[in-house]
């Protein structure tokens, strides 16, 4: 829009301000614009650029340090420093949005014809396995019903759906992955506190000097986005899904080694429990929801 679009204004639009005579291309009291005019594409490029590439490298000195020193962004935050990086919440947002976007993508792929077949024989022959995480059973063999580890009133209503329509069955226990990816986002929301709040237990001190619970949450978020990046090398077609694995492992435990200071033997068995707590969540998540695609 060209400049007659725009003319000068006595007041700033925004705060309300006189503006100085003669017109100054800025508000002297909030800093914004004195022509007010309707923003170009360009304009829009250059603010999603300021904001998640530039802002003085930012996004980049985050994932640096993020990346390449465990521990030492949430460090850096819980001393102060904060305008040189990307906020955590900011952050955590970023990856997840990435993540759940990756994950649908990937979920959305079709199921090879090998697969359809194995799922035709066996409609056929009457044995398929919804569920087989002993003790948690639920299953059809040679078109027998059985379910084990389960209540009752589940039981009788999963045996009702699969003895009557057991193809239908299959066909919502196929899409209950991505069932799971589009609650995902939801969950993990629920499931970050928690988890900061498992931090405060193990990282209890009796001197009461410990970190305040928010502060453990930070490091929840910069931990999670770090888990995130292992999560696109397991989903990802790659050679080293278990490489992911063992550096989600080592990353976990230096973060902790760096922020709470503990020795070595303390902060292994806590990196641990955190890891393996965070994968039985997250599969007690996708079991649940195979579950209810049985009898919903």
């Amino acid at each position: 829009m060209s400049e007659r679009a725009a003319p000068s204004l006595a007041d700033c639009p925004n705060c309300e301000a006189p503006l100085a005579r003669p017109p100054a291309p800025f508000c002297a009291q909030c800093g914004q614009e004195a022509r007010v005019r309707a923003p170009t594409l360009m304009e829009f490029l250059q603010q999603f650029g300021g904001a998640y590439i530039s802002t003085e490298g930012a996004l980049w000195r985050t994932l640096k340090l993020l990346l390449t020193r465990p521990g030492a962004l949430t460090a850096a935050y819980l001393r102060g420093k904060r305008r040189s990086h990307v906020l955590p919440l900011r952050l955590y947002l970023t990856f997840s949005v990435l993540t759940l976007a990756l994950l649908k993508l990937l979920g959305h792929a079709p199921f090879s014809e090998e697969k359809a077949e194995r799922t035709r024989q066996s409609l056929q022959t009457g044995t398929f396995s919804v569920v087989g995480v002993p003790p948690v059973v639920l299953a059809m063999e040679h078109r027998q019903f059985v379910c084990t580890g389960l209540p009752d009133w589940y039981c009788t209503r999963a045996r009702a759906r699969l003895e009557q329509d057991p193809g239908t069955v299959v066909q919502a226990v196929q899409a209950a992955p991505e069932q799971v990816i589009g609650s995902m986002g939801r969950a993990m929301f629920v499931l970050l506190p928690v988890f900061a709040l498992l931090l405060k237990l193990l990282q209890w001190r009796r001197d009461g000097q410990g970190l305040r619970y928010t502060e453990h949450l930070v490091f929840a978020l910069h931990l999670h986005c770090v888990w995130f990046l292992s999560l696109w090398a397991v989903a990802l077609p790659s050679p080293l899904p278990l490489g992911a694995l063992a550096w989600s492992l080592g990353y976990t435990l230096l973060a902790l080694r760096r922020v709470y200071g503990r020795s070595w033997w303390g902060t292994a068995w806590r990196a641990v429990l955190l890891l393996a707590t965070q994968v039985v969540l997250m599969f007690g998540m996708f079991i649940l929801s195979v579950l209810w695609s049985v009898v919903s």
